[in-house]
Parts: C-alpha cells; structure tokens; sequence
C-alpha cells in the first residue's frame, strides 16, 4: 500500500504546540505516512535545532513567516506562502495547528486542492478574549472550520467547547488526547544534582510550577498563593521554571510580597520535566488551556497536581485521586490546597502514584500516535 502523504502547519513554534509536533512527527510509522511541515521560525529560536532533527529523520521541512499578531500585508504574504509551500509539497492530507497557521493553512489547502484537511486547535484565541473581540475570533474559527473535514480536540471538554461554538457538528469532531512516553518518568537526574542546578537547596519541600511566563498561565497567582503559604507554612519553597514577557514585572512581585527567601525564579529549562524528581508537588494555575503536556509529565513523573478548572486540566487531574482542581484566580483556593497536601505526606504521595496509573492507562504516546494514524488513513480512504 502506497504511504499516505501529510503535511503539518504550524506557526507557534514554543511550548505545547512545539512539543505536540515533535512528537506527533518522532512517531508516526515512516512505511505508512510521508511527512511533511510548513513551520514559521520566527517566535522560538531553539526550534532551528527541532527543524534539523525533522529533516533527519526524513521529514520535508518549507519554513514560511508567520507573526501571531494580525498584521494585514504581512498576513497576506505568509497565507501566499503557505499556498506555495503547499503547492510544493503536495499532500493528500492537510494537518494544521493552532490559530494563525491554522487559519492560514485550512484556506490555503483548499484552495490548492487538497483532498482532506484536519485542524487541531490546541486552544481557540476566543477563549481568552472577550467583548467584540471575541467574537471577531470565533468569526474566524467558524469561517475556517468550513474549510475543514475534522477538528481534533485535545479533550471531551475542548470537544464540548467546539460544538458550542458552532464550528463543526459532533460527529466531525474528533477527540484524540495528547500522550507521553511514561517509560521517560520520571527522569533519572538525582534530585540533589537537580536542586543544585537551580540554585536550590538540597534539603527541604519545594512546589513548583512549569509555565511560560504570560498572562495564560496565571503566574501572579501562583506568587500569591505562595505568599499566602509561607504565612503558615514557612519552610516551604516554590520554584516558577520558565521564561516570558511577564518575567521582570513577576520578579517585582515577589519583591513587593517579600518571599525572595522563599521564591526562585527559575528562568527557562531545557527539558523541564526531567527536573520534577526534585520536587514535592506540581501547580499549574492558568487561565485557559488546551490540555498541558506540564501537568501530564507531572503526573507521569508521580507529583501529585494542583490545578485550574479548565478545559483540558479538568480531563487529566481527578479531584481528590490525583490532585485538586481550584477555581481560575483564585489565589486562597490554591493557597488552602497546597497547604493541604504539603502537610500530608502519605495522601501526597498516593496522588502521586495514582497520576501515574491515569498516564499509563489513558495519556500514552502510543495511544495519541495510533489514533492520529487511525484517523490519516481512514481520511485517505475516502
């Protein structure tokens, strides 16, 4: 049997989206499918290094610019060159990511006359914006979602969210959930080598949260949280790893609250998940998500989680078997939780191992692969 060619768009080359790709392309069976991207290398410059290692293992890389704010001239030369790059590759399938190279992508590929287009949102932009806004994005979103054969959504409650939204029915709605290789948690780094790479100290409870720092990932309140722990439980630490726009006004707020002592800024990690054996507990308090591949790994690597009630987080963190999920900004609710479980080593401890039985039986690489190979061929049948 002849393979099935697919082609991936992609213009947010940073964070979960970067990870999604990386191991969407690592791992679909080469004697079925012949891959190809359209990638934009603007935002991420590390992404260079995932190029070559895309192309090494024989997959067609076209770079086209992409900006992720609207810019109308520069929107109209990057949608002509997705059409080229397109037109280039020529595939039977169109698999997009993400809200500009999703955009682009599903208009471009039928307009060249691609046989199947499939679009994976990640997160739709009107769920973090409001008022007319919002509503111009989801425009969008429904004006593209015409164009496309299948959405796949992370999640039930990211599928729940799509058919509310009016993008496409149910049945056009597929649900394949993103996975990792539990074989990889937790990492074998000793946590004392980790804690002294950080500039943490060797002894003592930490909690850490794993996040860019932007506004999406509620960071503020997770400082604040930990202002509000330390007034009861003082030996405790907290470790933010990542970087971002926010990381200068985030520093002065953990300055004006007082908690340096207490508090690292950790900057970004390569492979930060392989830093979580030096830790007690995972938070991760944002404000919308797709489904964290941070709060996955986590519970991979046996951490017990604190979460928001939010599409996605709510699919993976089962209340009071593998963590808490609180209220979005709120900062007491996570404050009161932390305490909670940083006072229990054994519940801790039996969330912990719990998570990883949910990873092993539903959030595996192997599973996110088959289902997306699953659905390529079922589409180039016809």
């Amino acid at each position: 049997m002849a393979r099935v060619s697919v082609c991936h768009i992609l213009e947010a080359t940073a964070g979960g989206t970067r990870k999604h790709l990386d191991l969407l392309l690592g791992s679909l069976d080469r004697d079925k499918f012949d891959l190809s991207c359209v990638v934009s290398p603007n935002r991420e410059p590390g992404f260079a290094a995932d190029l070559e290692r895309f192309r090494s293992l024989g997959v067609r890389v076209e770079t086209v610019s992409m900006r992720r704010e609207i810019s109308p001239l520069a929107d109209w030369r990057s949608y002509r060159g997705v059409k080229r790059a397109l037109r280039t590759v020529s595939p039977q399938i169109v698999h997009t990511h993400g809200s500009k190279g999703g955009f682009f992508g599903r208009l471009a590929a039928r307009a060249v006359g691609v046989g199947s287009v499939v679009h994976t949102p990640h997160v739709f932009a009107f769920q973090w914006n409001a008022g007319l806004k919002g509503r111009f994005y989801r425009a969008l979103e429904r004006y593209a979602a015409r164009r496309c054969d299948r959405i796949i959504a992370l999640s039930e409650s990211q599928k729940r969210l799509t058919v509310e939204a009016g993008l496409l029915p149910p049945e056009r709605v597929e649900v394949i959930a993103n996975g990792v290789d539990p074989a990889a948690y937790p990492s074998a780094h000793p946590a004392g080598e980790i804690r002294s790479r950080l500039g943490l100290g060797a002894e003592g409870p930490i909690v850490v949260m794993v996040a860019r720092l932007m506004p999406q990932k509620g960071c503020r309140n997770f400082i604040r949280a930990a202002a509000l722990v330390l007034a009861e439980l003082p030996e405790i630490r907290f470790c933010l790893i990542g970087d971002g726009p926010m990381e200068e006004e985030l520093r002065a707020e953990v300055g004006r609250l007082g908690i340096e002592g207490n508090f690292q800024l950790a900057g970004h990690v390569e492979r930060a998940s392989d830093t979580y054996t030096a830790f007690d507990l995972f938070v991760l308090s944002s404000l919308w998500e797709g489904m964290p591949y941070a709060v996955l790994e986590a519970m991979a690597s046996r951490l017990a989680v604190i979460a928001t009630r939010i599409p996605g987080t709510v699919d993976l963190v089962t209340e009071g078997e593998t963590g808490h999920l609180v209220t979005p900004d709120s900062t007491e609710e996570i404050a009161s939780r932390i305490v909670e479980l940083m006072r229990d080593d054994a519940l801790r401890r039996r969330m912990g191992e719990a998570g990883r039985r949910r990873v092993e039986e539903e959030f595996t690489l192997g599973r996110f692969t088959r289902a997306h190979e699953e659905l390529y061929a079922k589409l180039a049948s016809g």
